[in-house]
């Protein structure tokens, strides 16, 4: 409960207070001719004595229970207003705090099962949270693993392209070195033709020779 409540309850203690002691105070006395007369030795007088300081010891007690009533009230110990009990029936402005207080207590309890569940949410949200940073901390690893193989495999792809084209080069070079043999080899066929023609022709010469040689 908070002070404006508190200071609001004493404030309604006091009223109530100052009631019931304004209706203590108006209680209209026996008028005279209604109380006996006070005559020594008599009987009657003496009863009436007595019912008259009942009756004021009645109201002292009523008083000294009111105040300490009040008292215990205004005490830091006072937390609840229906555990002060009074000897007067409750009037509407005890049953307007009395109802207030109850709202109160329900607002309270509202507000306490709001707390337990943000409460909870917010744990559920943590976790959530943790996780998905445990998450993404692998996943940033698996990302770094993925990068490091990208370019592992980037690396062996320009080494083999740099081979690719040292080895196209080197067929190229085949080609042409096989090309110029393969004229060569033309030049060098066409000139065992024409060795071979030479020779023909020479034999041809030396067997005329050799014949003319004979017929002288």
């Amino acid at each position: 409960i908070t002070k404006d409540g508190s200071a609001s309850r004493t404030e309604s203690l006091d009223q109530l207070r100052s009631e019931l002691l304004s209706r203590i105070e108006a209680k209209p006395a026996a008028p005279p001719s209604a109380r006996p007369s006070i005559v020594p030795g008599d009987a009657g007088g003496s009863l009436g004595d007595i019912d008259e300081r009942k009756t004021l010891m009645n109201q002292r007690a009523m008083f000294e229970q009111l105040k300490q009533q009040f008292n215990d009230a205004r005490s830091p110990a006072a937390v609840n207003v229906e555990d002060v009990s009074f000897d007067v029936p409750a009037n509407a402005k005890e049953a307007e705090l009395e109802e207030e207080l109850r709202q109160v207590k329900k607002e309270n309890i509202d507000l306490n099962i709001r707390i337990t569940s943000l409460q909870d949410e917010l744990k559920d949200k943590g976790s959530e949270a943790s996780n998905l940073l445990k998450n993404s901390s692998l996943a940033q690893a698996e990302l770094a693993d993925l990068r490091f193989n990208a370019e592992q495999e980037a690396q062996a792809a320009r080494r083999s392209a740099v081979e690719n084209a040292e080895l196209k080069e080197k067929v190229s070079a085949s080609e042409r070195e096989l090309s110029s043999v393969r004229r060569r080899l033309v030049q060098a066929e066409e000139q065992l033709v024409r060795v071979e023609e030479e020779f023909k022709v020479v034999q041809v010469r030396a067997v005329r020779l050799e014949e003319e040689r004979e017929s002288f």
